[in-house]
C-alpha cells in the first residue's frame, strides 16, 4: 500500500512539472509571436496595402496556432494548457499597453 501511495505522489509531481512546462511553452509561443509582430511592423512601409498587413498577421497567427495545436495533441491530455500560457501572455501584453496608454494620457 505504501509503494502505491509513493508512486501516486511521483505521478502527481511529474504532472505538475508538465503543467509548468506547458504554460512556459505557451508563454514562449506568445513571445515568439510578439517578436515576429515587431519584425513585421519594422518592415512595413507607408505605401503597403492593408491586405499585406492582414495577410502577414494571418500567416503569423496561423503558424502560432498550428504549433500550439500540435503541442496540445502530442502532450495529451494536458496539452491544452499551452493555450493558457498564450492567453496569459496576451493579457500581460494588453496590461502593459494599457499602462503605457494611461501614462501617456495623464502626462498629455
Amino acid at each position: 500500500m505504501i509503494k502505491a501511495d509513493r508512486a501516486h505522489k511521483v505521478t502527481d509531481g511529474s504532472r505538475n512539472v508538465l503543467v509548468g512546462v506547458l504554460i512556459t511553452v505557451g508563454l514562449a509561443l506568445g513571445a515568439v509571436n510578439g517578436l515576429l509582430q515587431e519584425r513585421a511592423a519594422a518592415r512595413l512601409s507607408p505605401t503597403d496595402d492593408r491586405s499585406v498587413i492582414i495577410g502577414g498577421s494571418m500567416r503569423r497567427l496561423g503558424l502560432i496556432t498550428v504549433v500550439a495545436l500540435a503541442i496540445a495533441v502530442v502532450a495529451r491530455p494536458l496539452g491544452w494548457i499551452t493555450f493558457i500560457g498564450l492567453a496569459v501572455y496576451q493579457l500581460l501584453t494588453l496590461a502593459a499597453a494599457l499602462g503605457a496608454a494611461a501614462k501617456e494620457a495623464r502626462t498629455g
